[in-house]
């Protein structure tokens, strides 16, 4: 397991070097960058190595710490002296974005929170349950998806944040949840769940805060990861028991049988190619346009909950089932590294690649076109 230090604000950043940060499955970057100047004795053959982050939290001592790991060094962004998760990542330019919660101490409840280079800032009071579960950044605005707690109903209130604003999606009347966000151009997605008149939750995408019904609530589902390419919107979640992919409001595929639970968690899509990260059954798996891998050992417990794409190389974040406990891991390309010692129970939630390009070369987004700006990848 890396080393851990508790989070320092970066000290004043040297001149511009100009890179490219690759969307996690988890997040939505509303920015363009360029290539990496390369210093002496670099060439464009060899750029520098890929910058890895992954959000996360570990218990240490008595409770969940959260966790942001770059490139397996951890920095803590709680001190562990109340329970505290990081569930959602974005990296622009020399910012780290991350959302999650941390529980208040006088009332129990858990605050939606965020963190600017571990600098955190409390979206909600405390004084009801709230959480907040990804964030995308769009030039000067950042964008946090999640949840709050009506204050007359008592059920929980999907929400979208604007630089620290909120706006409700859902009315109180049923619980609904935001799961992630994305934004491409002037249009802000938000994927999650509702509940209907028969008490299922039902999928849902929200675009600038008008709904989608991806399910009708006839059987529990749910949306979680989004994925905006061009015109195209796909979400991943589940219908039931079956992983399902939805594109533009509509059923695009069913990834699983239904013989046992499955969930997609995260999602990237890049040309024609649409990879889908999650779970079925206890396995942590991967489909590639709707042909599944299995990561993990069927009989032991495992979860893929985020993923990014850089050039050929896919990155998933999750957990492994170890020999005492859950292990947070980082897979690239299906070969595992655990990210925690396995002492404590630990799980990797998203995770961001910033590749380093050559002089000249095209940046690549998971979008696919060269050149263009990402329309954003979600978690």
């Amino acid at each position: 397991m890396g080393a851990r230090r508790f989070w320092k604000p970066a000290p004043a950043p040297p001149p511009p070097s100009r890179h490219r940060a690759l969307l996690p499955a988890a997040l939505a970057l509303g920015f363009l960058a360029g290539c990496p100047r390369v210093s002496p004795g670099d060439s464009a053959s060899h750029p520098p190595p890929d910058d890895v982050y992954v959000a996360g939290w570990e218990v240490i001592g008595s409770y969940p710490v959260a966790i942001v790991w770059k490139n397996g060094v951890a920095s803590l962004l709680t001190d562990g002296r109340r329970s505290a998760e990081a569930l959602g990542l974005a990296v622009a330019g020399d910012s780290v974005y991350v959302a999650g919660n941390v529980t208040d101490q006088r009332t129990g409840a858990s605050i939606a929170m965020v963190w600017k280079n571990g600098v955190p800032t409390a979206l909600t009071d405390g004084a009801r349950e709230a959480q907040a579960t990804g964030v995308a950044v769009a030039g000067a605005n950042v964008y946090v998806s999640g949840f709050d707690t009506d204050a007359h109903t008592g059920r929980s209130v999907a929400v979208v944040w604007r630089n620290g604003v909120q706006a409700r999606l859902s009315d109180g009347a049923q619980d609904a949840r935001a799961w992630a966000v994305a934004v491409a151009g002037a249009d802000v997605y938000v994927a999650g769940e509702e509940g209907t008149r028969n008490r299922n939750l039902a999928a849902r995408v929200w675009k600038n805060g008008r709904p989608w019904a991806l399910t009708d609530g006839s059987r529990s589902a749910a949306a979680s990861a989004l994925a905006v390419c061009g015109p195209d919107v796909y979400a991943a979640g589940h219908d039931g028991s079956v992983a399902k992919i939805w594109k533009n409001g509509a059923s695009y595929k069913d990834l699983s049988d239904g013989s046992r639970l499955a969930h997609g968690a995260a999602i990237a899509v890049a040309g024609n190619q649409v990879q889908v990260a999650g779970w079925e059954g206890r396995a942590a798996a991967l489909w590639r346009n709707g042909d599944a891998t299995v990561l993990t050992d069927p009989s032991q417990f495992a979860n893929a909950l985020g993923m990014a794409v850089a050039g050929n190389d896919v990155y998933l974040a999750g957990d492994e089932l170890g020999d005492q406990s859950h292990v947070a891991v980082l897979w690239k390309n299906g070969s595992a590294t655990a990210l925690s010692d396995g002492m404590n129970i630990a799980r990797a939630t998203a995770v961001c690649v910033v590749a380093h390009e050559a002089p000249g070369a095209a940046a690549r987004w998971p979008g696919g076109s060269q050149g263009a700006a990402p329309t954003g990848i979600i978690n």
